[in-house]
């Protein structure tokens, strides 16, 4: 895969997803974004991303050989027959939750690591997990911000709340 203008596909558009999708737009790179309601349900989205996005179904999304999986948690076991994962490199976006809107707590993957429950379900991939806990909006913050956010990206500014890190962050606006 070209490194500087490869095509990646992104699983998933919510928050993480369109962040995502949006930043390798930026830089060049061709996106092929898919969910579980089909293509019709991103055009405005791919309008907004530009030429280098294409809404596709969520089997095409996952050719790619680089894949941004940015879906519910409890959705991962449904993408085991969208593809042969084998091979591929996986960029795991997920949080554990069992819902996050509201928050209802972690899912239960018993012993496992959430990454461990996400790999056994992703035969083959090469699983890279990422952007755990930060939320989409730090990423897409205008440069004046930016130092908060690498701040929080090194583990900055975070303090202990019902066993659960968040950053300070979440509690002021996302632009000052």
């Amino acid at each position: 895969m070209n490194t500087q203008h490869g095509t990646l596909g992104v699983l998933g558009a919510g928050e993480v997803g369109q962040a995502v999708a949006a930043k390798a737009v930026r830089h060049g790179h061709e996106v092929l974004i898919g969910n579980s309601r089909g293509p019709r349900t991103l055009e405005a989205l791919v309008g907004r991303l530009g030429p280098k996005a294409r809404a596709v179904t969520a089997e095409e999304a996952v050719k790619p050989e680089l894949v941004f999986l940015s879906v519910p948690f409890f959705a991962v076991p449904e993408l085991t027959r969208l593809t042969s994962w084998s091979g591929k490199i996986v960029v795991d976006t997920t949080n554990q939750f069992a819902a996050a809107n509201p928050w209802r707590g972690r899912y239960d993957v018993g012993d496992l690591t959430g990454s461990e429950w996400v790999a056994q379900h992703l035969p083959g991939a090469r699983l890279v997990k990422a952007q755990h806990s930060v939320r989409p909006v730090h990423r897409r913050r205008p440069p004046a911000c930016r130092r908060t956010t690498s701040g929080l990206l090194r583990g900055r500014r975070h303090r202990r709340e019902d066993g659960w890190m968040r950053s300070c962050a979440r509690q002021r606006p996302a632009f000052p």
